[in-house]
């Protein structure tokens, strides 16, 4: 009997230890994804009461084991004192005995058991954890684009508003091209994407095509992901009939901007989905 305390023990240390390291590793998380995005504490705080929950069907399962280690301690001693007083009583021995051996037998297989249940339920714990943080990184870039560059306004109040006026105006996000993504125009036929062929963010009618009304050739174009980065460097074509100057990039327009707009209703949609899927849950 003492080889399976041994066993219980060792199970419970390794418990503990897988136990304290998921505590550990839901803190770090917990602590990093608060200072990255302070404005997710309503997601943050669903996510720690569903980890608490799923704590406390550890703890619960720790208290189970506990139970099981305590009867088991308790029958070895009744073994033990049995064995003392009964010297003379072998036929009663020999019955204790056969009956010590079945309840060990029973004992190793509900350990077994125990043991892959333990498994399970761990392995269940790490996925649905692993699930929780996957499901907020997507809400924290899916609530970074909405405030970052998902709808951009294009204005000037300078050349390209005499030359190429028909470009300005709001664009929203609606794909992604070159692994960046790509805004339409609102109420026109422009789109702003970015060519790597020509390593330059453009404003044109045809997405990948290299041809536009306006574009962005500097170093950091090639760098940058959302457009608002890109302060400075872009240039215009101004709309004229002579070829060798309709093929010149012109730089003088100072007031030339694409800014980004924060979607607050975007961002209100994403967290009213949140609410109710935790509901339907």
């Amino acid at each position: 009997m003492g080889g399976f305390s041994q066993d219980i023990g060792k199970l419970q240390e390794m418990h503990e230890i897988e136990n304290n390291l998921l505590v550990t590793r839901q803190q770090e998380d917990r602590n990093s994804l608060e200072s990255f995005f302070k404005t997710l504490e309503t997601r943050v705080e669903t996510i720690q009461t569903t980890q608490t929950k799923e704590v406390s069907r550890v703890e619960v399962i720790e208290k189970h084991f506990t139970e099981l280690t305590r009867s088991d301690e308790s029958l070895a001693a009744r073994v033990k004192g049995l064995e003392k007083t009964s010297v003379d009583h072998q036929d009663l021995i020999f019955g204790i005995e056969k009956a010590t051996s079945d309840r060990a037998d029973e004992l190793d297989i509900e350990l077994k058991d125990y043991k892959h249940s333990n498994k399970e339920d761990l392995r269940s714990l790490r996925a649905e954890m692993e699930t929780d943080k996957e499901n907020l990184w997507t809400l924290v870039v899916e609530v970074y684009s909405a405030f970052r560059g998902s709808t951009l306004v294009l204005k000037s109040e300078g050349a390209v508003k005499h030359h190429q006026a028909d470009v300005l105006g709001v664009y929203r996000m609606v794909d992604n091209y070159n692994d960046r993504p790509v805004y339409k125009q609102d109420g026109g036929e422009n789109y702003i994407y970015y060519s790597a062929t020509s390593n330059s963010w453009l404003v044109g009618t045809v997405v990948g095509h290299q041809y536009g009304w306006l574009r962005n050739p500097t170093e950091k174009a090639s760098s940058r992901r959302w457009v608002p980065d890109l302060k400075t460097g872009w240039e215009y074509r101004p709309l004229v009939r002579s070829s060798e100057i309709s093929n010149t990039w012109c730089t003088d327009d100072g007031t030339l901007r694409i800014e980004s707009l924060r979607d607050v209703e975007k961002v209100n949609e994403l967290i009213r989905d949140i609410k109710n899927s935790k509901e339907i849950d």
